[in-house]
């Protein structure tokens, strides 16, 4: 052991150490507050992130709910079109009944068009690139909106 006797602080040594101190204290307090503002962005994000996760299941729910109610309503649309087409046909010589009954075939056919939509909206999609002339494109949408 050594009989060195201790150092005495000088008021300057000491205030030296505080102004120390408080630049390591504020420099942490900061350092604390980053921390603390980048934890609450981050559990904004995440509950932004489980909410959109959860939008995402209930449209998928809904997605799978439409295509099985469309497939109930195919089916007697088939029935619909195909008893209207066969009056069609029965009421040929009556072009004022004919015309009725191809109304209801228009009908369901346009009802049978919207069907699947909501089966084509409801299965995955995938894309496939090719080319293709713009009035071709445009074509196609405009026979879409025919109805």
């Amino acid at each position: 052991m050594s009989d060195a006797a201790p150092t005495s602080l000088t008021p300057a040594d000491l205030a030296g150490l505080l102004a120390t101190f408080n630049d390591v204290t504020g420099k942490l307090q900061t350092a604390h507050d980053a921390l603390r503002a980048e934890v609450a962005r981050l559990t904004r994000e995440l509950h932004e992130a489980n909410e959109q996760v959860e939008r995402s299941k209930r449209l998928a729910a809904l997605g799978e709910m439409a295509a099985g109610i469309a497939h109930e309503i195919r089916n007697p649309l088939g029935g619909i079109r195909l008893y209207a087409t066969m009056l069609e046909e029965d009421l040929a010589a009556d072009a004022p009944k004919a015309a009725i009954a191809s109304k209801i075939n228009s009908a369901a056919r346009i009802v049978e068009n919207i069907v699947g939509d909501v089966l084509s909206f409801a299965r995955e999609l995938k894309l496939r690139m090719e080319p293709v002339a713009p009035t071709d494109l445009f074509d196609r949408f405009l026979a879409l909106c025919d109805h």
